[in-house]
């Protein structure tokens, strides 16, 4: 078996990189394959976003009626089947640390020839359901676009102005190429109060508190893509980032006899990462074969530090957590399409290996103001897991306005922990999906999907944790293992023809081994529940508001509402999940004001985070109940768009609230309460963007 293994990695190692497809070719087909003429689509062209002056493909597909951009999310497991929504010249778009979001920010909107909408389940392309971007792509020669933003917080006397992109691409005969760089940077920061009580509501500790964050995260990126002679295509693609983070805290506090205690609390880690990928695809024995590899690394060294002081003479307390690690990826995939009769097959192999390896320390204050090292489990640890799976699909039209996709497979795992509670597991696991699409009518598509998937793990959740300013930790679990789910998804699409567009999806996830906090030797830490789910609802519509004589206004509405259940493992009674997003709220209205580069609109944003469930403490933190924002926009500021906009007009603040036990909360009782509320601020933020 271990020989078999060996051989498979061997293998699997033969692609070198991540797929991007050739993004600029000197003419893009005018019908793409992967978008069969029995699908219906709803088209649009550069001329349809004239009014919103778009810098780049992700602006285009924002202002689409009754479209959102789904999928493609870092934490998904290895590359799998097509799961990211749009596609561009027909193919899809792969990557991890460099995101399709990413490189779709990167094709300009002058490049676009044109966007077709149709459901996933129409495609040849496995894994895709419910509405599809299509976007067709044409670059001849040299182009680029730019954006520059900053941001001041007039609360907290924060001007941020280092956030930019910036990119170019072209073709040269049969070449294509881009070359990008950004930097995502951020600044935050919150004034407040917390108030500290026991269980009978009387007053321990009445805390003023301060909190300042930023971060940089620069990046360079390249593409470079090449079409052959019969129908050959390569693409390979690179990409470097840093990361700098940098937060800091304090607590003011005074207790009812006047005794005035200060705690000052840092967070600091540098990182760089780094991803390198490429695809390889060509026609073979009355089929396609596609090769496909990534290569993708991050280091990170971190530590958080608290540290707190009394006036009555005692010598500071406190203590430091840090960590190094380095996390890493290496992916090798082969897929091979064929058509037979009406029917689109492809079987896909991939191969998949994670790691992590984690060096950490914990230390105590010492009285001359040094850090003494102290015995900490997990020091030195690691985890690793090879994962290996295939898959076969098939989809085909069944009648003229109804499409099936079924794709059957399965993955075997191994997960290896390295250290003091050293272990190896092996994992056998069904995969695979039925999708269908229908088109009852004109502008009307329904799509439902049926799914059996396998959950990726946060590697960190092996190990030991410590959180200085709560006061917690984890006590690691070696016996952590995936979780699982039977997927259900519903998605109900209706143009409205003048008036603009609506959706509706619903989903439901039957979920085994879900990761929550649960008891472990040594304490609690993530582990796994035998059974939960999560259900919810999303509604999206766009109205066109010409129709009721407001010329080049238009209203944007979002709603998602989501429940979840669980059996509490220490109680047995049923609660949500941790921190579910069990409610959001977004509006937009925006008006372009006809025959002028002038629009100007109004955004209202709620939503709500749930309760987190630790074993000896229940806390939430959310922030509202309702931000506001103003915003007004020229589309021609010297060849660029200019944007200036208000937010958190409506006063929206950060609360927090923590009930903490003398032990398990099922049987201990109530240590103190914790009740607190900040002031975030208004923020104002300007931006340019152009093309060139």
């Amino acid at each position: 078996m271990a020989v078999k293994f060996r051989l498979i990695r061997a293998v699997s190692l033969l692609a070198l990189a991540a797929p991007l497809p050739a993004m600029a070719q000197d003419a893009a087909p005018a019908e793409d394959a992967a978008v069969p003429q029995r699908a219906e689509r709803r088209v649009f062209t550069p001329a349809d976003f004239v009014q919103f002056a778009p810098s780049n493909v992700i602006d285009m597909l924002r202002r689409i009626p009754g479209f959102d951009i789904s999928g493609g999310d870092d934490g998904e497991r290895g590359l799998g089947q097509a799961d990211f929504n749009v596609l561009v010249n027909g193919q899809r778009l792969t990557g991890k640390s460099d995101s399709p979001r990413d490189q779709l920010g990167r094709v300009s909107a002058d490049d676009v020839v044109r966007i077709e909408i149709v459901d996933g389940a129409t495609l040849d392309i496995p894994g895709l359901s419910g509405q599809v971007a299509n976007v067709t792509v044409e670059v001849g020669g040299t182009s680029g676009q730019f954006e520059w933003s900053s941001e001041y917080r007039p609360r907290i006397d924060s001007l941020y102005a280092r956030r930019f992109s910036a990119s170019v691409s072209g073709t040269s005969n049969d070449f294509s190429y881009s070359l990008s760089a950004r930097n995502r940077g951020y600044r935050g920061g919150a004034d407040g109060f917390v108030i500290v009580a026991d269980a009978a509501g009387r007053t321990l500790e009445d805390q003023l508190t301060t909190n300042r964050s930023d971060g940089d995260f620069p990046s360079l990126g390249a593409t470079l893509g090449w079409k052959g002679a019969g129908n050959v295509v390569a693409n390979i693609n690179g990409s470097y980032g840093w990361g700098f983070n940098r937060n800091r805290g304090t607590e003011d506090a005074l207790d009812p006899l006047a005794v005035r205690r200060f705690q000052e609390s840092r967070f600091d880690s540098d990182s760089y990462n780094y991803e390198i990928g490429g695809d390889l695809a060509f026609d073979l024995v009355g089929g396609r074969l596609e090769l496909i590899g990534l290569e993708r690394y991050a280091h990170s060294d971190g530590a958080q530090t608290v540290i707190d002081s009394t006036f009555l003479g005692a010598l500071p307390t406190g203590g430091r957590f840090a960590s190094v690690n380095g996390s890493g990826e290496r992916i090798g995939r082969a897929e091979f399409s064929w058509r037979g009769g009406e029917a689109a097959w492809q079987l896909s192999g991939e191969a998949a290996f994670n790691r992590l390896d984690r060096v950490a320390a914990l230390f105590s204050l010492e009285p001359d103001g040094s850090f003494a090292e102290i015995e900490f489990p997990d020091n030195a640890s690691g985890v690793s897991e090879d994962r290996y799976e295939a898959a076969l699909s098939y989809g085909r039209q069944i009648g003229s306005n109804l499409s099936l996709q079924a794709i059957a497979g399965g993955e075997f795992s191994r997960l290896e922990l390295s250290g003091d509670r050293a272990n190896s597991r092996e994992f056998w696991r069904p995969k695979g999906s039925l999708a269908f699409g229908w088109q009852p009518g004109s502008g009307f598509d329904v799509s439902l999907k049926f799914a059996r998937t396998v959950g990726q793990l946060s590697f960190g959740d092996f190990l030991a944790n410590v959180f200085l300013a709560s006061d917690n930790e984890n006590a690691g679990n070696a016996e952590l293992v995936p979780p699982q789910a039977w997927e259900t998804d519903l998605e109900i699409q209706k143009t409205l023809g003048a008036w603009g567009s609506m959706s509706l999806k619903l989903f439901d996830r039957q979920i085994e081994d879900l990761v929550e906090i649960v008891p472990v030797p040594g304490g609690q830490s993530p582990g796994n529940i035998a059974s939960a789910w999560r259900r919810g609802i999303d509604f999206d519509a766009t109205l066109e508001l010409s129709q009721i004589g407001w010329n080049g206004a238009r209203l944007d509405v979002s709603v998602e509402l989501e429940k979840s259940s669980l059996e509490d493992p220490l109680t047995g009674e049923a609660r949500p999940f941790s921190r579910s997003r069990f409610r959001e709220l977004y509006l937009n209205l925006r008006h372009d004001i006809p025959k002028t580069d002038w629009a100007y609109g109004a955004e209202l944003f709620h939503f709500e985070i749930g309760r987190q469930f630790r074993l000896t403490e229940i806390s939430q933190d959310n922030e509202g109940p309702l931000f506001g924002e103003l915003f007004v926009e020229h589309k021609d500021v010297l060849g660029m768009k200019a944007r200036l906009s208000a937010s958190n007009l409506l006063g929206a603040r950060a609360t927090s609230s923590r009930i903490v036990y003398d032990g398990f909360r099922n049987t201990a009782p109530i240590l103190f309460t914790e009740t607190g509320e900040a002031e975030i601020g208004e923020i104002i933020r300007f931006s340019l963007q152009g093309n060139f």
